[in-house]
C-alpha cells in the first residue's frame, strides 16, 4: 500500500507541474499595445480543483476580476475569470505554460455576447 501511495506522488508531480504560489507581472494589448500589470495567485482546492485569484491594471486602475474557470495539465495552465470595466461585462481567457518560476502566454478578452474585444500576451514570476 505504501508503494501504491508514493507511485501515485509521484506520477501527480509528473502530471502537474508546481504551478501554486503568487505570480505578478506584466500583460500588453496585441492590438493597441496598452499594458498594465498582472497578479495571479494559483492553487488548490479543497476538492482537488484548481483556483485562481487575479487582478490587473487598465489605464492605472486596478482591476478585480471573479475566477470562471481554472484548468492545469503539466505545464500548460488556462485561467478564465470575469470583470467589469465601466458598464461593460467582459471576461478574458488566459493560456500560458510555466517555465521554471514563469509563466507566459496569450490571452483573449470577450464581451458578454462572446464578441472578442482585445488580444495580447501576459508573463508572470513567482514572487
Amino acid at each position: 500500500m505504501r508503494v501504491l501511495a508514493l507511485l501515485l506522488v509521484a506520477f501527480a508531480a509528473l502530471v502537474y507541474a508546481d504551478v501554486t504560489g503568487k505570480f505578478a507581472g506584466t500583460w500588453t494589448s496585441g492590438a493597441s499595445g496598452n499594458g498594465g500589470d498582472l497578479q495571479m495567485a494559483i492553487s488548490p482546492g479543497a476538492s482537488g480543483e484548481w483556483t485562481a485569484r487575479s487582478s490587473f491594471t487598465y489605464q492605472g486602475q486596478e482591476v478585480k476580476t471573479e475566477p470562471l474557470s481554472v484548468k492545469i495539465e503539466g505545464d500548460r495552465v488556462e485561467v478564465v475569470f470575469g470583470y467589469d470595466i465601466g458598464d461593460a461585462k467582459l471576461h478574458s481567457t488566459m493560456r500560458g505554460v510555466l517555465s521554471g518560476e514563469k509563466i507566459t502566454g496569450r490571452y483573449v478578452s470577450q464581451d458578454a455576447g462572446g464578441q472578442a474585444v482585445d488580444e495580447g500576451t501576459w508573463a508572470v514570476t513567482r514572487k
